[in-house]
């Protein structure tokens, strides 16, 4: 089928278009893995260069969305006729045909297909942005990100890029640096224009620290000079950058600190105060408020300047000799702390006052900031929308114009054999006629 598509219209962007347009309302998981793992093979680099000229991921977005809604709509008439007591057309593969177990492995077996559905997806969407990445002039780089109308398609993009070099992590040093200076205009796009997104985040700071451990100097080189680890290490303080503890609490639990503990960037950043603050306010978590309070002893607070910083905003000194104790006599501070008294209670609002005092000014910034990105992501949606009714009509000219040339074709070929048929019967008539003057003249 692919291959059939391609010999019309002789550009792959075009075939894979027409492909996924008419993907949507296949109904066969099965045959949509076997197309797309076809487009996948056929994914050679001249393609992708093609392909990277047309806005490949959104024809992808719909196509995911489309399929998805269809599977809704499927399901929820099924379950409407049921709920109706009419039952749905039979096939020789009605359920009520099959035993439980089997209606089970049916199941099972549809939920694997629609997954592998997915994964080949994701592995084209993975080779895609590798192969861009890995371009001196690529697209991701002339345009400074990649633009889209979905901003959650978008991350999830990002989130496979970010899977395959959890498990590839090691770059080809003919690629590394180009692809590190690429790699990082991604994320800052996604910094500077997307709002908020823990999970990308975290995931990028993951695969950022496994990067720098697996390897060598010069690609960790490379990641210091296009400034791949200094947007780490702003997304680890944006990452401290919210309201509550539990929104940042597995990071907090599975970060390892060390590495930005004694850097005067984080500290600047205020990352030590959010730290604290945290700490302040996981006091109905006392789990997750004890881990906190070791991070912070063990890691923050034997450094020198993080010491004095916390100490000039809390203004308290036997605070922070219990604080910097805190590993040996964990509950003998939590019992101070929160201890009932007047007194007790006192010092703790002041000084849960003096750190909210420091922290609400620049949580008002960040607002400002996320407010300004979901401007800018309204005025870049509203451009990718208008962009796509112009290509969905292109999309419909195109789809009529493979319509009106297999209808051509069709009546062509329905010509050729009638005519062919014609003189076949031409023919037969001919040596009938012939046969019977032979036979006429044997007899005289």
């Amino acid at each position: 089928m692919f291959f059939f598509f391609f010999f019309f219209w002789q550009t792959f962007p075009e075939a894979l278009r027409l492909l996924l347009e008419l993907l949507k309302s296949c109904p066969q998981d099965n045959l949509a893995f076997a197309v797309l793992s076809d487009i996948k093979r056929a994914l050679s680099a001249s393609n992708m260069e093609l392909l990277w000229e047309h806005p490949w991921a959104d024809w992808i977005d719909v196509f995911v969305k489309d399929r998805r809604a269809m599977s809704v709509t499927n399901n929820s008439s099924n379950s409407s006729l049921n709920h109706l007591g009419i039952a749905s057309e039979p096939s020789p593969s009605s359920d009520h045909l099959q035993s439980p177990q089997q209606q089970q492995q049916q199941q099972q077996q549809q939920k694997e297909e629609m997954s592998s559905v997915q994964t080949v997806l994701d592995s084209i969407v993975q080779k895609m942005l590798f192969y861009d990445l890995g371009r001196k002039n690529g697209v991701i780089a002339r345009n400074k990100g990649l633009v889209m109308e979905d901003d959650s398609f978008f991350l999830h993009m990002v989130h496979c890029l970010l899977d395959f070099l959890g498990t590839q992590p090691i770059l080809a040093a003919d690629k590394a640096t180009d692809f590190v200076r690429n790699l990082y205009t991604l994320l800052r796009y996604i910094d500077k224009e997307i709002p908020f997104d823990a999970p990308v985040y975290q995931h990028f700071i993951s695969v950022a620290n496994l990067m720098v451990m697996q390897n060598n100097s010069n690609v960790r080189s490379s990641m210091r000079v296009c400034g791949l680890l200094d947007l780490r290490d702003d997304l680890v303080v944006q990452m401290l950058y919210t309201e509550t503890p539990s929104g940042c609490a597995d990071f907090l639990r599975s970060f390892s600190f060390e590495l930005v503990a004694d850097q005067p960037k984080f500290r600047d950043s205020h990352g030590t105060l959010f730290i604290l603050r945290h700490f302040l306010k996981a006091s109905q978590d006392r789990v997750l408020q004890g881990a906190i309070g070791r991070v912070l002893s063990t890691v923050f607070l034997p450094i020198d300047e993080n010491r004095r910083a916390i100490a000039k905003v809390v203004e308290d000194p036997e605070f922070m000799l219990r604080l910097v104790n805190n590993p040996s006599s964990e509950e003998d501070f939590f019992a101070w702390f929160y201890a009932s008294g007047p007194d007790a209670t006192l010092k703790r609002t002041t000084i849960e006052a003096r750190v909210e005092a420091k922290v609400l000014p620049l949580l008002a910034v960040q607002r400002r900031d996320q407010d300004k990105a979901n401007l800018r992501r309204s005025k870049r949606q509203k451009l990718v929308r208008e962009r796509q009714v112009r290509q969905s009509s292109v999309t419909n000219k195109l789809l009529g114009e493979v319509k009106t040339k297999g209808r051509a074709r069709l009546a062509k070929l329905a010509a050729l054999h009638q005519q062919h048929q014609e003189q076949l019967l031409a023919k037969r008539q001919e040596r009938i006629r012939v046969g019977e003057e032979q036979w006429t003249l044997l007899q005289k």
